[in-house]
């Protein structure tokens, strides 16, 4: 890899000499990538693509708070069952649920007690639970939101890409 500092080339218009001059202005660099994990570790700045428009946009805090607190995973033995408790939980979270096969994530603000309002209603319908998690929103959940599918999943006619960009001070010598 070959790294080059360069000061500032500027054209004095009214001489039309070329003048050296030292820059500390702030530049950017563009990441595209799938790996969310990469894009909450590395960048300031987050911007999200749906069919070519930006959808969102801000730091993976602002992005992440966009969805409440905490997130809440229940897992099911069998989808039958998955399928008979979002029915009866959907009304915790003011956000939709996600499911995937035996697993539901709601997104909550109040987490120990919405999965304490979830467990109770659960236990009267003598579903068996397999496992419960709570855990912070991830850039995942994030893009899971604002799209309908996970970051990386193929989906016909549709094309959707997570953007990030970082800022960076260049410091330039003279």
């Amino acid at each position: 890899m070959n790294r080059r500092r360069d000061s500032t080339r500027s054209l004095d218009k009214t001489s039309g000499r070329s003048s050296k001059a030292s820059s500390k202005a702030a530049t950017s660099v563009l990441l595209t990538t799938q790996y969310l994990e990469e894009a909450d570790r590395l960048c300031k700045q987050l911007v999200v693509l749906d069919h070519g428009k930006i959808i969102a946009e801000g730091t993976s805090s602002q992005l992440k708070s966009s969805l409440g607190n905490t997130v809440l995973v229940l897992t099911f033995a069998s989808t039958g069952d998955a399928q008979q408790t979002l029915g009866l939980i959907t009304d915790i979270s003011a956000k939709p649920a996600n499911v995937d096969g035996t697993v539901i994530e709601l997104t909550v603000d109040k987490g120990p007690a919405s999965a304490a309002e979830a467990l109770r209603r659960i236990d009267s319908s003598e579903v068996v639970l397999g496992g419960l998690q709570l855990r912070e929103p991830s850039l995942d959940d994030v893009f899971l939101n604002l799209t309908g599918h996970k970051a990386g999943g193929r989906r016909p006619r549709r094309r959707r890409k997570a953007v990030a960009t970082r800022a960076r001070k260049a410091k330039a010598k003279v």
